[in-house]
């Protein structure tokens, strides 16, 4: 609690001031890291973005940069799960504790990423002991064969090898 003296300048007389000033301390919310986010393929549900704790108490909301994305969730005192998210970009939370009204963002962030699909180019037939390789738009990746007594595949080259008479 502070009060205000006045003193007349070059006097030693001074006279208090009425009334005082209490200066408090809010409390902050708790932080907690920030969990999920991640690569999800194009045309997917998405990735979860949580908070690994929460205090009972608090309201905690999800924003896209500066904007709010997703629904507030109450602090239970545990995790908390914020469900999917399928906008790409870096998400961040932020705590408000009720009593207070004080707010604080929540540490680290959740990076969300489309990965596209590739487009698949090669033969669409293959004769049993027939190869042909195929190719994608997108690098990196490996080949697999869905059923490989039907076809097999080189991981790494996509060379196809037809082994009998399927589909795959």
């Amino acid at each position: 609690t502070y009060t205000a003296v006045a003193t007349y300048h070059g006097s030693t007389c001074h006279s208090n001031m009425l009334g005082s000033a209490t200066v408090g301390l809010l409390p902050l919310p708790a932080v907690f890291p920030v969990t999920g986010g991640g690569s999800y393929c194009e045309g997917g549900s998405g990735v979860h973005i949580g908070l690994l704790g929460s205090q009972i108490g608090a309201h905690y909301s999800v924003y896209l940069g500066l904007m709010p994305s997703g629904t507030s969730l109450i602090g239970l005192g545990g995790p908390l799960d914020f469900g999917m998210y399928t906008t790409p970009g870096v998400y961040t939370i932020k705590g408000v504790l009720t009593i207070s009204g004080c707010s604080d963002t929540m540490s680290g962030t959740a990076t969300v990423v489309i990965t596209p699909t590739p487009v698949i180019s090669g033969k669409a037939f293959i004769a049993r002991h027939d190869t042909a390789t195929f190719t994608a738009d997108q690098p990196g990746g490996t080949w697999s064969s869905r059923e490989p007594i039907v076809a097999v595949v080189t991981p790494t080259t996509g060379l196809v090898t037809g082994i009998m008479v399927g589909a795959t």
